[in-house]
């Protein structure tokens, strides 16, 4: 995670992050190897400067690279909603343009129950269900139709989750509790032990072994992301690593079961 100290030493605190910084980050993350890559930030282009654009085109080309070439599975957060037309045609086309070239999206939405995250739904297609489909399948299994990509397929007028008018709560409110999931996983419990906090680029340097694990990459500096636990409070990327923990351990006791 990249944690309050780097976000003001690296980022000068500035949202959204800096896309070579990022690039820099996620390149030291891959010369671990890792099973898959899954990022809880906001990737999406920002401005037309040309500065920002040559970045946003270096960080896009390493994003595919990573599916195309070295065949590790990336699900990125779909962008945060815009209220503008012309933000809403340029973050769509870009998440058009990833799609095709195999990088998934899925939506960061947390669901609370009275400010509280207590259960999860393995249906809504959140960052860790759509972790869980591309680790599974390496590809979009049948029932991943109102995944981002399969919507954006039909065209970016599709994209209405971009839009300020979108109401994730409406679009996605569970009505069977019988498929939720309560939330418990050691993630959550004892998160040190499966975190690793940069706080400097020396940190950077030192990540531990990540050969064949779900890397989640997110950021534990803003406070509007922070959510309250059976387990106590964690920041967003937290939630989704600890989800796709209990949707995997779901699978397999659901496949013993079938033995």
């Amino acid at each position: 995670t990249i944690g309050p100290a780097l976000y003001e030493s690296e980022f000068d605190q500035q949202s959204p992050l800096d896309r070579d910084r990022v690039s820099s980050l996620l390149a030291a993350i891959l010369s671990h190897d890792p099973a898959a890559l899954v990022v809880d930030l906001d990737l999406s282009p920002t401005g037309p400067a040309r500065q920002n654009s040559l970045a946003q085109s270096r960080l896009d080309d390493l994003l595919v690279g990573i599916v195309t070439t070295r065949h590790i599975p990336v699900v990125l957060t779909v962008p945060f909603p815009v209220a503008t037309e012309q933000a809403f045609q340029t973050k769509s086309h870009w998440m058009q343009k990833l799609c095709a070239r195999g990088v998934a999206f899925g939506y960061s939405e947390i669901a609370t129950t009275q400010g509280v995250v207590l259960d999860v739904d393995p249906r809504i297609p959140t960052l860790p269900t759509i972790a869980m489909w591309a680790i599974r399948a390496r590809q979009a299994p049948k029932d991943t139709t109102d995944a981002p990509c399969s919507l954006l397929a039909g065209g970016a007028e599709a994209a209405a989750f971009l839009s300020i008018n979108y109401s994730f709560v409406q679009a996605w409110h569970p009505t069977e509790l019988a498929h939720q999931v309560p939330l418990r996983s050691d993630l959550l419990e004892h998160p040190r032990r499966h975190s690793h906090v940069i706080a400097t680029q020396n940190d950077i340097l030192t990540m531990p072994q990540l050969a064949s694990k779900v890397v989640f990459v997110g950021g534990t500096y803003d406070p509007a992301d922070q959510f309250v636990t059976a387990y106590g409070q964690v920041s967003g990327v937290f939630v989704h690593a600890a989800s796709l923990d209990v949707f995997q351990g779901k699978v397999a006791r659901a496949r013993r079961s079938e033995e």
